[in-house]
């Protein structure tokens, strides 16, 4: 899921989405599950003899797809799917190098990679009118759904925040961190992971950065700045190139303290590990990933009524049983476990606050940060 995206940059004009725009789109969006208070609002159809063409992330991404969201629509309208498997930058590549002859109805994408994929008209519009379950998202997740223009339904999200060995700092009498400007401290001087800039959510720590260390997201420059600092101060210990490798480094004891996502804490968690993860407030992030439409055929309909079972709060809550991200929908809360009640944020008060890294505006200078940081960070 999040691997490496290395394609070159495309020149395209794209027309501006205004705070007007935004704020309107929202309204419309949770217009369209007027009238329903249950959880679940599934319209039923007969789509018996369809059969949609998916690719997930592989592993219990695929079966989870194949068994609860495809489960679920074979069950209410009789369509039926064949979900394949594929990594991020191959499916991303692909879609965009078959966009004139489409091979595949949609596939799983992080909300980082859905720019490219609009800038380059390689996926279809949503029609939203036929998703009513997305109308019970968070209105935080609701702006980013209209912010890329509808072309994209958020599934699940992560929150992006610190990790650290929480037993460490008891035994090392080190203060834990709180904040991101705790990155600085030099009380962790040698023992600081970040992420390489080809899994997103290191990606976005450079627009963090710009924000809590130079007062603007967008000055992404005086951000670069500050986080080479780290290096040339000696304060980070490892680049680590996947989500395997932040595990593996916390689980070493190699890093005390790194910018990661909840899942992966959580992950380690459940093995024993004592880690814990924290969402500084002075800049709270998340990010989605979710589903694109890639071509617009006799199987549209029942593509929506999918998408649909994938919006529902009941089916996310079984889908996330199995991958630690949490929830598009407040309504999905109550079909949580208690632990998994208790580690994420599922309340529309707690996302009142969340940022969603401005992917559209990072675009068109991942490709030189990155060769940037590789060179000057990563060294």
């Amino acid at each position: 899921m999040d691997q490496m995206l290395r394609l070159r940059s495309f020149s395209c004009v794209r027309r501006a989405v205004t705070h007007l725009t935004t704020l309107v789109g929202v309204m419309l969006f949770a217009t369209y599950a007027s009238g329903a208070n249950a959880a679940d609002q599934t319209p039923k159809r007969d789509f018996r003899g369809l059969n949609i063409i998916g690719i997930s992330w592989g592993g219990i991404w695929t079966d989870g797809t194949q068994h609860i969201f495809c489960g679920d629509l074979e069950r209410t309208t009789g369509a039926t799917c064949k979900i394949g498997s594929g990594a991020s930058a191959e499916m991303v590549s692909k879609v965009i190098a078959e966009k004139n002859n489409p091979q595949t109805d949609f596939i799983f994408v992080d909300d980082a990679l859905v720019p490219e994929l609009i800038a380059n008209g390689a996926i279809q519009k949503l029609d939203y009118s036929k998703i009513p379950n997305a109308g019970g998202y968070f209105s935080r997740i609701q702006q980013q759904a209209h912010q890329f223009e509808d072309y994209y339904l958020p599934i699940g999200i992560q929150e992006i925040g610190i990790g650290y060995r929480a037993d460490t700092l008891r035994e090392k009498k080190l203060p834990v961190p709180s904040s991101w400007a705790d990155l600085w401290n030099p009380a962790y001087k040698g023992k600081l992971m970040l992420p390489s800039w080809g899994i997103n959510f290191g990606w976005a720590f450079l627009e963090i950065a710009a924000a809590v260390r130079c007062h603007n997201p967008k000055d992404l420059e005086c951000g670069f700045q500050e986080i080479k600092k780290l290096r040339d101060s000696g304060q980070i210990s490892v680049i680590v190139p996947s989500s395997q490798a932040i595990e593996k480094t916390f689980v070493q004891n190699e890093s005390w303290v790194g910018v990661t996502s909840n899942g992966r804490m959580f992950s380690l968690q459940d093995r024993g590990v004592d880690v814990k993860f924290v969402s500084p407030k002075d800049y709270k992030v998340a990010a989605s990933w979710g589903v694109v439409a890639v071509r617009k055929t006799g199987t549209w309909d029942a593509l929506m009524a999918l998408f649909n079972e994938m919006a529902s709060p009941k089916n996310q809550a079984l889908f996330l049983e199995t991958v630690p991200f949490g929830p598009s929908t407040a309504k999905a809360g109550e079909f949580l476990d208690a632990k998994s009640r208790d580690r994420l944020t599922t309340t529309e008060g707690g996302w009142s606050d969340m940022h969603m890294p401005n992917w559209d505006y990072m675009r068109g200078k991942r490709a030189d940060f990155t060769e940037r940081f590789n060179q000057q960070v990563a060294r």
